[in-house]
């Protein structure tokens, strides 16, 4: 009976001790050491997603959970919210967003997270930059320059004197034409003073005749 109870007891011993020893697995696995590639400041056309390379190191294979959200409005949704898993050895890790905000720069927070516990962070600045060709004021503009320019053409045409012969009269184009073809016909020549002498004397003489 006694070597019963001292075999439970040894036994329970046994399983308490297996118990308090930590199990070999990853859950205790973290990663560090986290960094921006390029710097924490990026710049971007306004509209374009942005694409975060996130460079890391771990001892082992783990997964965390990656928030990224806008520092100045902290109780807002996340930008961006996923798990993600992070290799031995350390390594690179893209991240794409899309966040278009009025406001430049705008100032980020990514949040590595295991469980509930925060591991790590990184700030960064976002500047959006604007192609001039995305501005709608700039087609408005241009549109308003091309109908005035329409505008002043057709002032112009209208305005303009019109040419002295679409001026004349009926009556006026016709003795203008008649004057022309007078100009043009052949004239006729005038007798000699000579052959007009000879004439008169032939015809004086025939009279007496």
């Amino acid at each position: 009976m006694k070597t019963k109870a001292v075999f439970a007891i040894a036994l329970m011993l046994a399983v308490s001790f297996a118990m308090a020893i930590p199990a070999d697995d990853d859950s205790d696995a973290m990663a560090s050491g986290f960094s921006l590639e390029g710097g924490n400041k990026i710049s971007i056309e306004r509209g374009d997603a942005i694409t975060l390379h996130i460079n890391y190191e771990s001892d082992s294979n783990t997964t965390l959970r990656v928030v990224i959200t806008d520092k100045s409005q902290p109780q807002a949704d996340p930008v961006f919210k996923e798990n993600m898993g992070f290799k031995a050895g350390g390594g690179t890790l893209d991240v794409t967003y899309t966040y278009d905000k009025g406001d430049s720069p705008v100032y980020m927070k990514i949040a590595f997270i295991q469980g509930s516990l925060e591991v790590d962070h990184i700030y960064y600045e976002v500047n959006y930059t604007s192609s001039i060709w995305s501005n709608p004021a700039l087609y408005v503009a241009i549109i308003i320059v091309v109908v005035l320019i329409i505008i002043f053409i057709v002032y112009k045409s209208r305005t303009a004197p019109k040419k002295d012969r679409n001026t004349l009269t009926f009556e006026q184009i016709e003795a203008e034409r008649q004057a022309q073809r007078s100009a043009a016909a052949p004239k006729k020549e005038a007798p000699s003073a000579a052959k007009s002498e000879r004439q008169k004397y032939l015809s004086s003489k025939r009279k007496k005749e």
